[in-house]
């Protein structure tokens, strides 16, 4: 590690975190070892570069979500795009030779039309520039080159004088040589494995193919100098660079060797050096600590980035973020008492206020303490009085407990906000029809029906028409709400029944209802 080429104190600096995890009560019991470790707790460099190889371990556990993304979603909209594109632009014939400078003005114009392509492709891009493994998918198949029989090979940094990169090139033109060459040498985002891998696959392709790699390559040249160029004023950068394609390389020989299930695999168990007492020893840092959890947090890793924040609260932190990160990790991991408890703690700073009593409250409905749930969203309402996503949460706490005729007080409120609406209209209807109001329900319903009815407004309709005595009427209704339902008797009868106390509450004979529900059952077998 104390080697002054990048290229190698950042490879021992990934091996040597690597043994930290393999091997950590070992170190820790070995006097000899810790003498030449111990100084790197007072070496700045050590605890900086420590956490790239971190991150990018971390993100080496998204691989494969990453590949089945690339698989799944991009690679199918990219080859219905380009079919979409040749039928639309009539490509060809779109272009004669004397016209082949000019470009067709509808492909922009067409790309706009695409925002859920253009929207994943910037994604893997974002993805490729911070890191991301982006090109297993592509490169998993491209290892059974000889070349790739001996063990090193799959870590060897790339460099053109290799007698196998200038066997593979020996058939080529000199400008095709030195574009690929110079392309491949210096691109930052693929790893050396790759580079070894495209190299050796070129003289499979036809030779048009490499025409156009040729000139794409000698096309980006410059934006891969202004790359390079970086790298000259931020030395760190280059040395991230180097642990994100050793780690990639370090990932394809554990994941793709032909005898890697007799090797063992340094990525499985997923890489978290924060359980090692070596490494904490050696980083005291909280920064650090910060910045690992942070990076957790923001992959969706809430399992361990709790238990990042959980190392902070005891080593004396405290602070806003610390509680409500934890407490939403909590949240995610189904916790939700714990959720409550560190929301509450993140309270007592009175940062965040409407946030966190939103949170609050939804915890409680998970745990079905609604009358809690209900005195949070009455406390969130004295903070944001006209905020109607609240006025509809408390009307449904109030709902659900009974309390039909204060809910009503609160969907009024919605309705005044938005009147005509489905959503608003919905469950003033439905209170009015609990409280035995179905005059006044069947003037909502009847709007309703007029729009886009559901199921359940069919439903719903039918039990007023029902109370009101229009059996006709409320029969038709059930039979339409089965027609939506996809005529699923089951289902129907499900919520038939859930609601025949209303119904009886409003004076429906009990014995009428089996003599309803037998007619609905007939009128749809004879449809």
């Amino acid at each position: 590690y104390q080697h002054p080429d990048p290229q190698i104190n950042q490879r021992a600096l990934v091996g040597l975190l690597i043994s930290f995890k393999i091997h950590d009560d070992r170190i820790q019991l070995n006097h000899a070892l810790m003498s030449v470790l111990t100084p790197l707790n007072n070496n700045p460099d050590f605890a900086t570069e420590a956490l790239s190889v971190i991150i990018q371990f971390i993100r080496a556990t998204d691989t494969e979500k990453i590949t089945r993304k690339f698989q799944d979603e991009v690679i199918p909209d990219i080859i219905r795009f380009n079919e979409e594109l040749s039928e639309k632009l009539n490509l060809d014939n779109l272009m004669t030779t004397d016209e082949f400078e000019d470009k067709n003005p509808d492909w922009e114009k067409y790309f706009d039309n695409q925002p859920g392509l253009v929207q994943k492709l910037e994604e893997m891009t974002n993805m490729q520039m911070e890191g991301g493994d982006v090109f297993l998918g592509a490169f998993a198949m491209l290892k059974s080159f000889s070349f790739f029989n001996a063990l090193p090979n799959w870590f060897m940094p790339f460099y053109p004088e290799h007698f196998e990169v200038q066997k593979a090139l020996s058939n080529e033109t000199e400008a095709l040589k030195n574009a690929m060459l110079l392309g491949i040498g210096r691109s930052v985002y693929l790893c050396n494995s790759d580079k070894f891998s495209f190299v050796l696959n070129l003289n499979r392709l036809p030779e048009a193919q490499k025409r156009m790699m040729g000139q794409m390559f000698a096309a980006e040249a410059e934006q891969i100098q202004e790359l390079l160029s970086e790298e000259l004023s931020d030395p760190g950068l280059r040395k991230k660079r180097i642990i994100i394609q050793y780690i990639q390389d370090l990932y394809r020989f554990f994941k793709l060797h032909p005898v890697r299930a007799e090797i063992g695999d340094v990525f499985t168990p997923a890489f978290k050096m924060h359980r090692t007492g070596i490494f904490t020893q050696l980083i005291t840092n909280t920064d650090i600590f910060k910045k690992i959890a942070a990076f957790y947090f923001d992959n969706n890793h809430y399992e361990e980035a709790l238990e990042l924040y959980i190392i902070l609260g005891k080593s004396g932190e405290a602070y806003a973020e610390l509680y409500e990160k934890s407490a939403y990790c909590h949240q995610q991991l189904g916790d939700y008492v714990e959720a409550i408890a560190n929301y509450r703690k993140a309270d007592l700073f009175d940062t965040n206020r409407s946030w966190l009593l939103g949170k609050i409250a939804q915890c409680h409905l998970k745990l079905n303490q609604t009358r809690e749930a209900l005195n949070v969203w009455l406390e969130l309402a004295k903070l944001e009085p006209d905020n109607l996503r609240v006025a509809s949460a408390i009307g449904t706490c109030y709902l659900n407990l009974g309390e039909t005729d204060k809910a009503l007080e609160y969907f009024y409120r919605i309705e005044f906000a938005d009147p005509g609406s489905p959503k608003a209209m919905r469950p003033v209807a439905w209170c009015l029809f609990i409280l035995n109001r179905p005059q006044d329900a069947a003037g909502y319903y009847e709007q309703l029906l007029a729009l886009d009815p559901n199921a359940f407004d069919y439903m719903n309709a039918g039990h007023v028409a029902l109370v009101l005595n229009k059996i006709e009427v409320a029969a038709e209704h059930y039979i339409n709400s089965l027609h939506l339902r996809n005529n699923d008797v089951t289902t129907f009868l499900k919520g038939f029944t859930s609601d025949r106390k209303y119904l009886i509450a409003n004076g429906v004979d009990e014995e009428l209802l089996p003599l309803v529900l037998d007619y609905v059952r007939y009128s749809l077998k004879d449809n």
